[in-house]
């Protein structure tokens, strides 16, 4: 498990990945698990993880997060909003994080 480092959170991240996909989209998550059990990524990369990666938005771990190769990983297939009690709608969350991880600089070209 990657280490937190509460001097490196950024507590507005959660309210600016939900304010640029234009609702409240992550807050509503309680990581039941749901997206992780039908992603067909999942069953591919063993690492890849939705429920992880929106708690870690949450927590503010901005940086970690916009350099991981895990968020272009989603195929934006959207199985996981079918099984989400919550109707969280992952592939808008990854379009928007990899939109930043551009915006940002933290691609290598």
């Amino acid at each position: 498990m990657e280490q937190i480092i509460v001097d490196e959170l950024d507590p507005g991240f959660k309210d600016e990945v939900a304010k640029k996909i234009g609702i409240e989209e992550i807050k509503p998550c309680y990581a039941c698990g749901s997206c992780t059990g039908v992603c067909p990524v999942r069953e591919v990369v063993e690492d890849f993880d939705p429920r992880r990666i929106i708690h870690m938005i949450v927590l503010g771990m901005r940086k970690q997060v916009l350099s991981s190769d895990l968020i272009w990983f989603c195929c934006l297939c959207n199985s996981c909003f079918f099984v989400c009690p919550q109707q969280i709608k992952f592939s808008r969350v990854a379009a928007e994080l990899r939109a930043l991880a551009v915006a940002e600089d933290y691609v290598d070209e």
